[in-house]
């Protein structure tokens, strides 16, 4: 189920109101573009509310988390994911949730800040065992209609530590030389 990316909706305004949105010569009206970049990307994102509620996500995002629960309306981020702090109460309210990475990046996001590859450790539960991941958490703020919004995106650090081991010695020794 997509709620604010859709065709019909985009970032507050309806394909009608955009600015040229009958159609971009050679692809597709604003609003499905938007969509096509969206769904392109292959890192989660979540778009999210103030209270941590998941408004719309890509598909990357939906492989995270239960798409029974992504359906519904304005789910909190803990609830869609399993997360295991969340068992104990809701998602924001539980014991350990005052140190999560996410709650707060995404509170500093809608707050005005840009929160840029913060380390976090989420644990999940998946099918009755508890998994650790770790991953990269990038939030950025944007105004919808004149509620602020965060884009949340989740950059797995196994995947990306697994690339770096496979680069050979050299492309390291050179990448290290390019960004000092």
């Amino acid at each position: 189920m997509r709620f604010l990316l859709s065709s019909r909706h985009v970032f507050g305004m309806t394909s009608s109101s955009l600015p040229g949105s009958s159609s971009l010569p050679g692809s597709a009206g604003i609003p499905e573009f938007h969509e096509v970049v969206f769904e392109a990307l292959p890192t989660p994102i979540f778009v999210m509310d103030s209270g941590l509620g998941i408004i719309d996500f890509n598909s990357a995002a939906a492989e995270l988390a239960e798409s029974a629960v992504l359906k519904a309306f304005r789910p909190s981020f803990g609830e869609a994911v399993h997360c295991v702090e969340a068992e104990s109460a809701s998602c924001g309210n539980a014991p350990g949730c005052h140190a999560c990475v996410i709650r707060n990046s995404v509170r500093e996001a809608v707050d005005g800040a840009q929160v840029c590859r913060k380390s976090a450790r989420l644990r999940l539960r998946r099918e009755g065992a508890i998994v650790e991941t770790d991953h990269l958490v990038t939030v950025a703020p944007f105004l919808d209609g004149g509620e602020t919004l965060a884009l949340l995106t989740l950059d797995d650090m196994n995947e990306l530590a697994a690339l770096i081991a496979s680069l050979n010695p050299a492309t390291l020794t050179r990448f290290a030389a390019a960004t000092s």
